[in-house]
């Protein structure tokens, strides 16, 4: 009895431990929705805690428990997971070997045939014991599978659809607001500084936010800040490392007056949001453009202790923090998108598409998923009395 008891916790603390991490490699590899996980070591960066699936873990130990009223079962179940894992395991091996280690193939296939034969005539036999009881595992991994694939297909079909969307930046954007759909006047500035976070951190092209903003408004702050976080694998970024300043310019290279690009690094046991981050976003602009001036032609020197002083004259006049609040929709069939262009040809008319009707109910799972999801700004402290969400439609 102590011996299997001993044996259940160490299969237990495997278990957990396995769960939190593939969460969180999964949700890097954008094959699951953002959930809240926590670093409880400083210095190895794979000791985490997920709270939801420890919860989900808990809950399903108890079903488990519940419905298998026999150790049989159980051990049929766990017998198939087995299996089945020593099996994909060689498959997978035998492609690493041959994709990564580039390996001869006569080197590989005997070794892969002798496991394969092996971890086959195991697996044929569990298979066996489907039926009584082992079809749970087989079950909870197609679920699982399925979620992972429909999160990963919705999110490429909305990393398509933003950068279809995406304005490029130039320096005519600035001063006028006429596209397909508006025609503005050229925009007006307000005093005071614009945080916009950027999600891309692309120097070349502005955060949806910002050219919606401007399309709604026809106005934009006298400077602008393009706000991009970068999340890394290390405990802690030094002070001198975290911060990269750039002037932000437009898809011809100009460079534009009063508009940076900064991008954040942390670690993941740092908080890169709180309140009054503004002040330290223009103390690093404030060095990038003193350190520039050092080095500026003296025909130029007039002009960045302009931005200097324009910089700090909107840092006291006011501060606003501007996030996009993108919502999606999928496209009806036979509709048109942003662009114009028909999401399906004439050939399609009149005929059942089978495809598209498979595709709109998954990204409409997609978004149900996504909707009901936590947001990655969810667990920044800032300061709401200075933040203003734009909304803008994304179709997909």
């Amino acid at each position: 009895m102590v011996i299997a008891i001993l044996a259940a916790v160490v299969a237990s603390q495997a278990m957990v431990t396995s769960t939190f991490q593939l969460l969180v490699q999964v949700m890097r590899l954008s094959y699951f929705p953002h959930i809240r996980v926590v670093h409880t070591s400083r210095r190895f960066h794979d000791h985490v805690y997920v709270p939801l699936a420890n919860w989900l873990l808990l809950i399903g130990t108890v079903v488990v428990t519940a419905v298998y009223n026999n150790t049989t079962s159980l051990g049929n179940a766990y017998g198939v997971c087995v299996i089945f894992v020593t099996f994909l395991t060689t498959c997978m091996l035998a492609l690493v070997a041959l994709l990564i280690w580039r390996l001869p193939v006569y080197l590989v296939l005997p070794v892969f045939l002798l496991f394969a034969a092996l971890d086959g005539t195991y697996l044929s036999a569990v298979l066996t014991k489907v039926p009584e009881g082992a079809w749970f595992t087989l079950l909870l991994a197609l679920l699982l599978s399925s979620i992972f694939v429909l999160w990963r297909f919705g999110k490429e079909a909305q990393w398509a659809a933003e950068t279809q969307n995406q304005v490029a930046l130039s320096a005519s954007s600035l001063s006028s607001t006429t596209t397909a759909h508006v025609s503005s006047p050229s925009p007006s500035s307000v005093p005071g500084l614009g945080v916009f976070f950027d999600k891309f951190g692309d120097p070349t092209r502005p955060p949806p936010c910002f050219t919606h903003f401007v399309r709604k408004f026809a106005a934009r702050p006298d400077v602008l800040l393009f706000f991009h976080m970068r999340p890394l694998d290390v405990p802690v970024i030094p002070d001198e490392e975290r911060y990269l300043v750039t002037r932000h310019r437009g898809v011809v290279g100009q460079t534009l007056s009063n508009c940076y690009t900064v991008i954040l690094r942390h670690g993941y046991a740092q908080d890169p949001l709180r309140p009054g981050i503004a002040a330290d976003l223009v103390a690093q602009v404030d060095l990038f453009l003193n350190r520039r001036l050092g080095n500026t032609p003296p025909a130029d020197v007039a002009r960045v202790q302009q931005e200097i002083a324009a910089l700090h004259a909107a840092s006291q006049a006011q501060v606003v923090y501007l996030l996009g609040k993108e919502a999606m929709r999928v496209r009806k069939l036979g509709g048109k998108g942003e662009g114009g262009e028909k999401e399906h040809s004439q050939k399609w008319k009149g005929r059942l598409n089978v495809w598209a009707l498979t595709r709109r109910l998954l990204l409409e799972l997609f978004l149900w998923i996504r909707d009901n999801s936590r947001t990655k700004l969810a667990s920044f402290d800032m300061e709401i009395d200075k933040m203003v969400e734009v909304g803008y439609l994304t179709e997909l």
